[in-house]
């Protein structure tokens, strides 16, 4: 799974987001569950805060669930 694809598809954002930007998301997705937030709406907060254009294109196809895309971004 290519993790940026993803984010891309399940935020609406019109491209790729960076590397820079993938780690940045990882970690504030991570401190949101920390600090008691389900897992979606830690990750919808972090992209939120991270991607400027967040939500700005609507694909079709259905995007990955929080806890999967955190767990590709483990492997990386």
């Amino acid at each position: 799974m290519d993790l940026a694809h993803s984010l891309k598809i399940k935020y609406g954002l019109p491209n790729n987001p960076s590397k820079k930007k993938v780690i940045i998301w990882t970690a504030k997705t991570n401190v949101n569950i920390k600090n008691g937030l389900d897992a979606e709406e830690s990750g919808k907060l972090a992209a939120q805060e991270t991607f400027s254009d967040f939500e700005t294109m609507l694909y079709g196809g259905q995007a990955d669930t929080i806890l999967s895309l955190l767990a590709e971004a483990k492997k990386r």
